[in-house]
This record gives structure tokens, sequence and C-alpha cells, in this order.
């Protein structure tokens, strides 16, 4: 029996043996393994950061790119230069953007000659006002020539008679009284000669 124990216990120590190299060889082959997945899953990453990192920097150089000309386009604008056509195409969304620059700068383009076109309107009516003007002022002075003229004349129309009555009514007063001292003040003709007389 003792040689059965002895068996078993060569068994047992020969099944443990075993069993560990199988056990050394299935880790170590399962640690081989394992690195090998974390290498590939570390290529992996890495590859995906890469290629990430080369889109985002296509997609940040396709966003700036445009921006940056639309920001040099707008400052010419803004500094009065006229930004070449050429500075206006673009196939991305950004090209809406240089599109409105481009009707800006269009637009601005016409400024100068609306500004004019304004001008020359304004210094038209301004010389058929001023003509107008003149052609009032002289008529308004003609008018006033002529009222003094007319005034002048019937001043003169309106004197003549009434001096003949003047001199008519003061020969009537002397017929009337014998002299000065026979004159009533209440005689007609002497308030007519008294009112006409410049004393």
């Amino acid at each position: 029996m003792r040689a059965s124990i002895n068996e078993v216990h060569q068994s047992l120590d020969s099944n443990q043996r075993h069993y560990q190299q199988n056990l050394a060889t299935v880790l170590t082959r399962a640690i081989f393994e394992a690195r090998q997945q974390a290498t590939l899953v570390a290529g992996a990453t890495v590859a995906t950061l890469l290629v990430a990192i080369f889109f985002v920097r296509n997609m940040i150089v396709g966003l700036t790119r445009p921006l940056d000309r639309a920001v040099s386009v707008a400052n010419k604008i803004a500094d009065g230069e006229l930004a070449a056509d050429r500075e206006f195409t673009s196939d991305r969304d950004i090209g809406n953007l240089l599109s409105s620059l481009r009707r800006m700068k269009l637009e601005s383009a016409t400024i100068p000659r609306r500004a004019d076109a304004h001008r020359q309107d304004l210094e038209s009516r301004i010389a058929d006002r001023t003509a107008d003007l003149e052609t009032a002022m002289k008529a308004a002075q003609d008018a006033t020539r002529a009222k003094s003229d007319f005034l002048a004349n019937m001043s003169h129309e309106i004197r003549t008679p009434m001096t003949v009555f003047w001199d008519d009514g003061t020969a009537a007063a002397i017929d009337v009284g014998a002299g000065a001292a026979g004159i009533r003040r209440d005689d007609p003709l002497e308030r007519y000669r008294a009112a006409g007389d410049p004393q």
C-alpha cells in the first residue's frame, strides 16, 4: 500500500507538474495575446487619432482659409479698396459670405456715381430756383418802381388841381371880406384854405 500511495503521490506530482506547465504555457500565451491585443488597440487608437486629427485639420483649414479670405476682402472694402473678383470664389458655405461681400463691393462701387448724379441734380435744381428768384426779384423791383412812379404822378395830379383850388379859395376869401380882418373863421372857404396852407 505504500507502493500504491507512492505511485499515487508520484502520479499526483506528475499531474501537478504537467498542470503547472500547461498553466504556465496557457498564461504565457494569454499574456502574449493580451499584449498583442493591447498593442493592436493602442495602434488602432493612435491610427484613429491620426485620422481624426487629419480630418479636423482639413476641416479647420477648410473653414479658416475662406474666413481669412473673407476677412481680408472685408478689410479691403472697409479701407475703400475694391477687391478683385477672384477673391470672391469658394465652394463651401463661406462662399455665401463671400458672395455677400461681392455684392457689397459692387454696391459700394456705384455709390460715387449715384452721389455725383444726386449732386448734379441738386445743382440743377438750385440753378433753376435761383433763376426763378432772380426773375421774381426783377418783377418785384419793377412793381416797386411802377408804384413809386404812379404815386409820384398821382401826387402831382392831385396837388396841381388843389393848388388851383387853394389859390381860388384865397382869392374868394379876399373878395368876401374886405381884407384879412373881415374873414370869418367858420367860413368854408377859409377852412379849405387853412387845411391846404403849409404854415
